[in-house]
């Protein structure tokens, strides 16, 4: 298995050393305290440029360091293909569960694919399509979970199942950028 933290390269130079500094002390602490400092330091030249230029991105490793590390030591591929399955489970979610989990996924879709793409991990097509299927998975989780709350509500018949959709009758068209794989 590759690990990310083995395929990582710098995206370029740090454009805001500072920047970088207060993301690596934050990640440092908690790095140290859960034993895996040792994988920050390996990655720390293709991150320091990320974090030196993305405040999102640092805030995203910021808030949830173990996502962080959690991709650093997995095989991206494997990564987001398990992501997608975890995705469209949401769909069988309640309504809150569904809510927070498509947010924290969104996250991790988001730092996973942005660190394969500025590290030279993924090609244009693999980036642009991996948003594409994100976006997929997470309109059909939260389609899903609405069309179970109208059902509840009494203002559907019946869930759609296979190639009807959750909701029977209604549909998504993707056009443009969505519908060529070309999310960016």
């Amino acid at each position: 298995m590759t690990q990310l933290l083995d395929v990582l390269k710098p995206c370029g130079p740090v454009a805001d050393p500072k920047a970088a500094d207060r993301a690596r002390n934050v990640l440092v602490e908690v790095a140290t305290r859960d034993g895996w400092l040792d994988v920050l330091d390996a990655g720390w030249p293709a991150l320091a440029p990320v974090f030196g230029a993305s405040p999102y991105l640092t805030s995203l490793a910021r808030r949830d360091p173990a996502r962080l590390r959690d991709l650093l030591i997995s095989e991206p591929d494997a990564r987001f293909a398990d992501l997608l399955i975890r995705t469209t489970a949401l769909a069988s979610a309640d309504w809150e569960a569904a809510k927070s989990g498509l947010r924290k996924l969104k996250a991790e879709a988001h730092l996973l694919i942005a660190l394969a793409d500025l590290g030279g991990v993924w090609d244009l097509d693999a980036v642009t399509g991996s948003l594409t299927r994100f976006a997929d998975a997470a309109l059909y989780a939260a389609l899903s979970v609405a069309a179970q709350a109208e059902l509840d509500a009494g203002r559907l018949t019946r869930i759609g199942t296979g190639e009807e959709g959750p909701v029977p009758g209604w549909f998504c068209s993707a056009m443009g950028k969505h519908g060529a794989y070309e999310l960016n």
